[in-house]
């Protein structure tokens, strides 16, 4: 229940994070959409339509920095708000798939960490995963970038999510890294919630509370009520299941009662949780009538939209109900037995039915005594593989010590008893295993290091790219359009006669230059066409001969259409400039559920293996990246006889 209910507070505190430290790109939004400047407007009747307004009229004019811009603030404002929005998140995945090179690398970071954010808050964590570690590599200064320290932080979230704990740790601890390099106290308040949600899945109570010690100290230093609040939350849901140390939930809830009162504005989340809380101490002093009337308040906060706040409440008046009268109120048992078992609150459902199980002996009705036994044992079960579950995991972290104690005394002691050389080689053959897990995670970090570092290499290489392709064209605008232009003037001023020819040269070298930056009439003339003229021209240039194999009956988006010409293009790139290749093949072949693409040539082919850790080889990882964009599977094989590259993708 604890995890569920401090879930969405978590976002709080990302959101926080990011726009407290965070500098916007300075560009200019126009007046007509001042509105979208201020993430407190969203909650504006007028801001949505004014958004779609801006949105549909900037991209029209082609400003992209400034929708990219519009974009970022809005994404502040969910942010903020804890809004998911899947239209934003649609037309964010679009813009960026279309757009990416036309915007800033800082404008592309950003939103690519507010696409991470929308796929967390819907779940969609492999999504969120891809679009928070884009972000990450795409940054210029990851070890200071506050949008790298946030994103380590959602990643450490969904981590623990998912159970893998060590990887949530790693996360967790990147993200401290970033926030006390910049000595951002806030944020190293609120990472410290993540470590003690961590801490409490690995079932280490003393990390637990150090962190929410840790979590209290650079809050107040910070002086950022909503972190020690969240703290004292914490540490008053840790207490609160064990009566030997319910004094501790009255101290802590004296204290969070003190920030949220103080609040002029108090965060729905935080009254709310206040409010549960002073009723579970009032029914622990009896005063049923102040844990009513406390009761009353805390169900007037709930948010409606939430299956944890109304869990919450029903289990809040299933109690109230128990502990004044003695007995449950049916239907809100019956309610509270299913909610519990759904939310994997077992201890909670078996302290119910062992209390329903009381009143049905003591009104001798022993049928449905056995029926409410039965299902208590199997809430006791439930409870057992949990804690076996913990207890194993416990018992790992000892033995972790221990083999590194053992260690120590190995090297101090070279001679061993031969009654002890059973017991080490049992000891060894352990001991193997972990070495094996760590070994195996230290290889995952180190992969996820390098996966770093290919990301970062790429991006820099394309915009180097970029800057060279644009440097070529405003060459050739200058040396052959320019050129030709002023001649056709100086004729046209001393009363010369303009030929067709010249215009025709003009136009045909206007064409080529269009044509490099987009394949001419691509959306009328479609995929297939496109790549028959891109074949007929290369083969209208080069001594390469090339087949196709067409076969494209169920189209895609033309925004993927683009990406797969952009493959081919790459490349047939790639073989006329490396391969000394005589013959290249095309097969473009749709089904109902695949699209298949290769490209073979009869070149001298390359160690494909070697050649992607290389830095040099741009064009096979501008491949591989455009592949990932459409979410196609790229595959490549090579050798004396030629090479072939292979893509895949569901349509």
């Amino acid at each position: 229940m604890q995890r569920l209910l401090l879930a969405r507070t978590l976002f709080i505190l990302i959101v926080g994070a990011l726009i407290g430290c965070s500098q916007d790109d300075p560009i200019a939004i126009p007046e007509d959409y001042a509105l979208l400047e201020k993430k407190e407007n969203f909650k504006d009747s007028l801001y949505e339509a004014t958004f779609s307004k801006a949105y549909k009229e900037l991209l029209d004019k082609k400003e992209f920095k400034v929708v990219a811009a519009l974009l970022a603030k809005k994404g502040k404002a969910l942010d903020y708000y804890l809004k998911y929005d899947s239209i934003y998140l649609k037309q964010s995945v679009q813009f960026i798939d279309e757009h990416n090179t036309s915007i800033s690398a800082n404008q592309n970071k950003k939103i690519s960490y507010f696409i991470g954010s929308q796929y967390e808050f819907d779940r969609n964590y492999a999504e969120s995963k891809k679009w928070l570690l884009a972000a990450i590599a795409s940054s210029e200064n990851p070890e200071r970038d506050t949008i790298v320290g946030t994103s380590h932080k959602i990643l450490s979230s969904i981590y623990r999510v998912t159970t893998d704990l060590e990887t949530a740790q790693y996360h967790a601890f990147k993200a401290l890294a970033v926030f006390e390099a910049n000595k951002d106290l806030r944020n190293m308040s609120s990472i410290q919630y993540n470590i003690c949600r961590i801490s409490t899945a690995m079932n280490d109570d003393v990390s637990t509370l150090k962190s929410l010690d840790k979590m209290i100290y650079y809050g107040k230093a910070a002086k950022d009520t909503t972190n020690i609040s969240l703290a004292y939350l914490m540490n008053a849901f840790h207490f609160m299941n064990n009566d030997a140390t319910f004094k501790n939930v009255i101290k802590y809830s004296d204290s969070l009662d003190h920030y949220v009162s103080s609040w002029s504005d108090p965060v729905p989340t935080y009254a709310f949780n206040n409010a549960v809380i002073k009723t579970y101490v009032h029914l622990f002093n009896k005063d049923f009538e102040a844990a009513e009337e406390e009761a009353l308040k805390a169900d007037a906060l709930k948010n409606p939209a939430s299956n944890n706040d109304s869990y919450q409440i029903d289990n809040l008046n299933l109690k109230l109900s128990f502990d004044k009268n003695g007995t449950y109120d049916k239907e809100t048992f019956e309610k509270m037995i299913a909610a519990s078992t759904r939310n994997r609150d077992y201890s909670r459902a078996k302290s119910v039915l062992d209390n329903q199980i009381s009143i049905e002996e003591k009104e001798k009705v022993y049928d449905k005594a056995f029926l409410y036994l039965k299902k208590s044992n199997v809430m006791r079960d439930s409870i057992w593989n949990l804690e076996l579950k913990s207890k194993i995991y416990e018992f790992e972290k000892k033995y972790e010590t221990a083999k590194k104690e053992q260690q120590i005394i190995s090297q101090e002691n070279t001679l061993l008893q031969r009654n002890s050389i059973i017991a080490v080689l049992a000891l060894g053959l352990l001991a193997a295993g972990f070495g094996f897990t760590i070994y195996n995670n230290l290889r995952k970090k180190r992969m996820l290091e390098k996966e770093f570092q290919l990301q970062e290499n790429y991006t820099n290489k394309l915009l180097e790219n970029i800057e060279q392709e644009r440097s070529r064209i405003a060459g050739d605008l200058h040396d052959s359009v320019n050129h030709k232009l002023l001649l056709l003037s100086n004729k046209a001023k001393q009363g010369q006669n303009l030929s067709v020819d010249e215009f025709s040269q003009l136009i045909a070298q206007v064409r080529s230059i269009s044509h490099n930056l987009h394949p001419a009439m691509f959306e009328k003339v479609g995929l297939e066409r496109s790549i028959d003229e891109l074949v007929l021209q290369i083969m209208e240039t080069t001594p390469l001969k090339i087949t196709t194999q067409l076969a494209y009956a169920k189209e895609l988006k033309t925004a993927q259409e683009l990406q797969i010409y952009r493959i081919i293009e790459e490349a047939l790139n790639n073989i006329l400039k490396h391969s000394k290749a005589t013959h290249a093949f095309i097969k473009l072949v749709s089904t109902e559920a695949t699209l298949e693409v290769k490209i073979k040539d009869n070149g001298e082919g390359f160690d494909a293996v070697k050649i992607k850790d290389k830095e040099a080889n741009f064009g096979l990882l501008n491949i591989e990246q455009r592949a990932k964009a459409i979410k196609g599977i790229f595959n490549i094989s090579s050798s004396k006889n030629g090479t072939e590259l292979g893509l895949t993708l569901k349509t």
